[in-house]
């Protein structure tokens, strides 16, 4: 999943790179916060009741 991450971040550099337009850089990196913040609460969310019990 991180690997996916990566490949997002760096593709969003490029596409900034490339078409000069920070709207599609940061229009990336909001969707790449997005997705990690899932990924993150969603591992919290399943070590979270192990811990507890």
């Amino acid at each position: 999943m991180k690997l996916i991450l990566w490949i997002i971040g760096i593709a969003a550099l490029v596409l900034s790179y490339v078409f000069e337009s920070f709207y599609i850089f940061w229009l990336a990196t909001a969707f790449t916060a997005v997705v990690a913040g899932c990924t993150v609460a969603h591992s919290v969310d399943k070590n979270l009741p192990a811990e507890s019990e």
